[in-house]
């Protein structure tokens, strides 16, 4: 309310009332224009209560968990509260319990544990803070991750192995891992072995988590070609796990068979008499075909040699040896494709040669032909294999060379230099005889070692004049050359390729190969031998008889001639000896067969 009075000396004065809830202050101002102020009473006390995270999780049996509650004063507050807790899942305690003090200003920690056995589930903690008529909340969601019992994983490292029957053993590393503190023994039985392998341990050895464990497998010689899942099975109490690993059991090698030199034996027949493993029933598309594919760093020309049962390093192996054009010799574990060794036939600065500008051989020229072993040469065995190089003047080299089987090293007197001359006129010859010149020549026929002697033909690349017929042979012990023949010494061409076949022999001695295209000539001396020695495009018939080499007898088409000059190889083939046929009356033939 309001209003104005006039007093006795006419001055207005003014009185005004403020209505406040519960309280009328009021102030009279002398003059017109005063008025009453109203003060407002004082902010009430209070605080405020905050849990440090919204959400902790817990392990039965685990260790604590905290969770700092924080009290502020608001208006300053200065009273005790007591902090109560509620909703706590079944086995979880709290440190300090519910309906401990704490003043504003400070911070309390609270710990949870979930006792061993504490059910897995989630469920919101609420801290309830009380001061006289004053109360606040804040919470706190607790997860429980019930304890998850002990146990352990097996893993196998391979999923699958190879074995040769009669070869050597072949690892599957078993690894046992711990889950959830595991720490029992471990009992592995072995099922599902195939008939004639053997495993090392035997099924019922024991091992434990985090220590691996080898087990090797072995196929006896005469085992049969199959395969076959092996499962080891790991019990620990109630606790079991299995892992499995295929093996295949390949009975080709089953007796230990060699295979040193071009088609298996010096008739070139590809034949292995002692054979007994293959059969229609086990050469199959899921027991029979591609094993495995090895790296190399060249191309492949010669074909790959196999020895069984070597020693190296003290292990046994099956050995598969591999040639490349980049100079390089490989030794493999043929059952598992482990790199045993590699050695490169390169002189010090050399390199392969180029190409030669030839399509046939490219895009460099190493290690053509396919080499020849001798397990009883040297201290440990000798593969014999030739090189082409390129020096850095330039120059060529064609070496032989003979590494030991166990380590690839050049053995003593290894390599010898490939030089040679014969006398004739014929394409490359000087002062009365033609020099073999290696820059113009490649060894892609496969060597030969017959008697103790190596035995290398040559041919040319592509064609490219000048260049003759030649075979060579060299001592396996010193490496020393034993004997030259030029097939064309009086003409030109005539080279021995054959495709890389190997030339063959027979058991007198006698050496069998086809001979290129080249000079034939057509008139001939009383022996009814070439006038001049040249036998270009032949079916040929070499003596070895007293360490030389002559031809003794030979085959020439009847359009000869003709043929050499449209390059109409009879020599692009290889030859084989037959065995011995008898015919029905008794009559016994020994036959070589040859086809272009």
């Amino acid at each position: 309310m309001d209003w104005c009075t006039t007093n006795a000396v006419g001055r207005l004065n003014k009185l005004s009332l403020c209505l406040v809830p519960s309280l009328i202050v009021a102030s009279v101002l002398c003059g017109c224009g005063g008025g009453v102020t109203v003060t407002p009473p004082p902010a009430q006390a209070d605080f405020t209560l905050r849990a440090s995270t919204s959400a902790i999780t817990l392990t039965a049996g685990g260790s604590a968990q905290p969770v700092t509650l924080t009290a502020t004063a608001v208006n300053g507050f200065s009273g005790t509260i007591t902090v109560t807790l509620s909703g706590l899942p079944s086995g979880v305690t709290a440190s300090p319990a519910s309906g401990f003090t704490m003043m504003a200003g400070t911070t309390t920690q609270v710990s949870f544990t979930a006792a061993a056995g504490a059910a897995a589930g989630t469920g919101t903690v609420q801290f309830t803070g009380a001061s006289g008529a004053l109360s606040h909340t804040a919470s706190t969601a607790v997860t429980v991750n019930g304890i998850q019992a002990a146990d352990f994983t097996l893993q196998a490292s391979v999923s699958a192995i190879t074995l040769t029957a009669g070869g050597s053993a072949q690892p599957v590393t078993l690894t046992a891992t711990a889950v959830n503190g595991f720490s029992g023994t471990i009992t592995v039985m072995l099922s599902g072995l195939p008939s004639g392998v053997t495993a090392a341990p035997a099924s019922g050895f024991t091992m434990t988590a985090g220590t691996p464990m080898q087990v090797s497998f072995t196929a006896a010689a005469g085992t049969s070609s199959g395969t076959a899942t092996v499962q080891f099975a790991g019990a620990s109490g109630t606790l079991s796990h299995t892992v499995s690993t295929a093996v295949t059991v390949n009975g080709i090698q089953a007796a230990g068979i060699d295979v040193v030199t071009y088609h298996y034996d010096v008739a070139r027949t590809g034949l292995n008499p002692a054979e007994t493993s293959l059969t229609p029933a086990n050469v199959t598309s899921t027991t029979f075909g591609l094993l495995r594919t090895l790296g190399v760093d060249g191309l492949v020309d010669g074909a790959p040699l196999v020895v069984s049962n070597l020693t190296v390093s003290g292990q046994t192996h099956n050995v598969v040896y591999a040639v490349t054009e980049n100079d390089s010799v490989y030794a493999f574990d043929s059952d598992s494709g482990t790199q045993i060794w590699k050695s490169s036939v390169l002189g010090t600065n050399e390199t392969t040669s180029s190409d030669q500008g030839c399509y046939q051989i490219t895009p460099e020229i190493g290690i053509t032909s396919t080499p020849v072993i001798d397990r009883k040469a040297g201290p440990n065995g000798t593969i014999f294999v030739v090189g082409m190089s390129l020096d850095h003047a330039g120059a060529y080299h064609q070496r032989l060379h003979a590494l030991d089987l166990t380590t690839g090293s050049e053995l003593t007197g290894s390599p010898t230099e490939i030089k040679a001359s014969y006398p004739g006129t014929g394409e490359s010859s000087s002062g009365g005889n033609v020099v073999f010149n290696p820059g113009q020549y490649a060894e892609r026929a496969s060597l030969l070692l017959l008697n103790g002697t190596i035995y290398l033909g040559w041919t040319s690349h592509c064609d490219l004049a000048p260049y003759t017929g030649w075979l060579m042979g060299y001592s396996e012990s010193t490496l020393a050359q034993t004997s030259v023949l030029n097939l064309t010494p009086n003409g030109s061409e005539g080279s021995i390729w054959m495709s890389g076949a190997g030339m063959a022999a027979d058991a007198s001695g006698n050496i069998y190969f086809l001979d290129a295209n080249g000079t034939f000539d057509t008139t001939l001396n009383a022996s009814g031998m070439p006038s001049q020695g040249d036998f270009g495009n032949g079916f040929l018939k070499i003596s070895t008889a007293n360490g030389s080499l002559a031809v003794a007898d030979y085959f020439e088409p009847f359009d000869t001639v003709s043929e050499s000059a449209n390059d109409e190889d009879l020599g692009s083939g290889g030859v084989i000896v037959l065995p011995d046929q008898v015919d029905g009356s008794g009559t016994t033939w020994h036959l070589v067969v040859g086809a272009t």
